[in-house]
């Protein structure tokens, strides 16, 4: 398997460094993500971060008794710094709720106490596998003009003693290059990183949303699926400004629940009247500013629902950040909604989702070169577009609980380490793919099968994300998915994964 472009100069073996470091009495400093400029920004002069006065400080001379973990963790623990991760924050607050995978990603054993050298380590997907990240404890401070002391400066905990989730952000920044490269993003890129799942993206329009909506989304919740929401339709301009409504306009917010609630309207001797309502739970990563509609901490509206209720949903007045919506306010008001549907291997360390069904997955790693596999979009059929990688995909036995004999595929196209190197200019490309059913015996397409065939099915328009996702029904059969770039000769590495409810095929023509 093609191991990620993320190579320290050396090989960081946690477990040795500590060793070494506890056995020479000294604390950790990690020569790969030092204590510099570097660090922070790509070029101090193009960024928005350099106007601050930085201070790397290890926690015990932030704060007395550092904790890695405080009784738990929790949505909570994850607090908005100056960098503008939220995409990032809100994938962390989510990961929270699974502590299973929680703690795949953020390793049990770590601590400031026993065996405490100043060295932590985390373990990111990335692009089919695994990897260990080490970082030292030095956190970056800028100074409190109004206290008069350090501030925190990136990802922190409400309790200012607790430090997993300020580490964490660190090491994500590690991957990266920089907290800077961090600036910007979807929280369905992180929500992979944390998981190894496949996203969806769904644009909020409560006039074409898929039929049963709520209760696909409910369902994927149950299942462990995590979600984010952010943009705000018809919000006033402005980086991540606050809204008459109470809402951040240009933020990703977490969805950590959906309920159904039971309003009374009235009530006699013999008879109560009742009407049902649909309410989904949001977090802001910020820890604070909340949403003031209806169903919020304030609202009237939770006046008729009984206490027992109330206490089962968690419903409390306080300004932490998470609130209840109506659904019909959550898609009127929300742009995008994110899921991660987790991978399968997730059910082994996740308690909480043991006996849920999985996908079946496989997954083939790509490449596209100049003048070899780089065909461009099917603009290009008649001349370059059947030289991109094709890839055989065969789907057999229909989806249970379904009457139309038809078998669900996710294809997920993953473009690689886009955001390490945006500071040369090379953004995320714009991608996409098409899916052409073919004859048992066929091993690839020729130009005039993609001339006078139809696909059957394609991801859409192509886009600039990380990550270009469909969802499909394809009567069993045979099929050629083949991934591209929208220009020829642009060239990329790519991730190709295949998600069905039953066993499937794929392998590379």
């Amino acid at each position: 398997m093609p191991r990620s472009r993320y190579l320290p100069r050396q090989k960081q073996d946690f477990e040795a460094l500590r060793d070494e470091c506890l056995q020479n009495g000294v604390l950790f400093e990690d020569p790969d993500f030092p204590a510099y400029d570097s660090s922070l920004y790509f070029t101090r002069h193009h960024s928005n971060l350099s106007r601050y006065q930085f201070q790397w400080m290890r926690p015990q001379d932030i704060c007395d008794n550092p904790l890695f973990i405080s009784d738990g963790v929790s949505r909570f623990d994850v607090v908005q710094g100056v960098v503008g991760d939220c995409w990032m924050l809100a994938a962390t607050a989510a990961l929270t709720t699974l502590p299973g995978l929680f703690k795949r990603v953020v390793p049990s054993g770590q601590g400031f106490q026993d065996n405490y050298a100043g060295i932590f380590h985390f373990k990111f997907w990335r692009y089919g596998e695994w990897i260990d990240v080490v970082v030292d404890d030095r956190i970056p401070m800028v100074m409190d003009p109004v206290q008069g002391r350090p501030a925190f400066f990136s990802l922190h905990s409400d309790q200012q003693n607790e430090f997993w989730s300020a580490l964490l952000e660190k090491a994500y920044a590690k991957v990266h290059g920089s907290y800077e490269a961090l600036e910007g993003g979807h929280t369905s890129d992180a929500l992979v990183d944390f998981t190894g799942g496949v996203t969806e993206t769904y644009m909020l329009d409560p006039n074409n949303v898929p039929p049963k909506f709520y209760q696909i989304l409910k369902k994927a919740h149950d299942r462990g699926s995590l979600m984010g929401v952010s943009g705000i339709k018809g919000g006033t301009a402005g980086l991540e400004a606050v809204q008459s409504n109470g809402l951040v306009q240009q933020h990703a917010y977490s969805v950590t629940g959906f309920a159904t609630v039971s309003l009374v309207l009235n009530r006699t001797y013999t008879h109560i009247r009742s009407s049902r309502t649909q309410i989904v739970r949001v977090r802001n990563p910020w820890g604070k500013i909340e949403w003031k509609g209806p169903w919020s901490d304030e609202s009237p509206q939770w006046e008729g629902v009984t206490e027992e209720r109330k206490e089962e949903l968690g419903v409390v007045k306080r300004d932490d950040g998470e609130f209840w919506m109506s659904f019909q306010d959550f898609l009127d008001i929300w742009k995008t909604l994110e899921i991660c549907h987790l991978e399968p291997s997730v059910g082994e360390v996740e308690p909480e989702l043991v006996g849920c069904k999985k996908w079946n997955s496989t997954e083939r790693h790509g490449k596209w070169q100049r003048g070899m596999t780089a065909g461009g979009c099917a603009n290009y059929r008649t001349s370059t577009f059947c030289s991109n990688p094709q890839y055989i995909v065969q789907v057999e036995d229909p989806d249970d609980e379904d009457d139309d004999d038809t078998c669900t595929v996710v294809f997920s196209l993953i473009q690689k380490d886009r955001r390490k190197q945006k500071h040369l200019g090379k953004a995320n490309l714009a991608v996409g793919f098409y899916i052409y059913e073919t004859a048992p015996n066929q091993k690839k397409l020729k130009k005039r099968d993609v001339c006078t065939r139809r696909p059957a099915a394609t991801s859409g328009s192509y886009i600039n994300l990380r990550e270009v996702t469909k969802r499909v029904k394809l009567p069993p059969g045979n099929y050629i998915v083949m991934p591209s770039t929208f220009k020829p000769n642009e060239e990329a590495d790519f991730l190709l994964r295949i998600y069905t409810e039953k066993p499937s095929t794929t392998e590379y023509v």
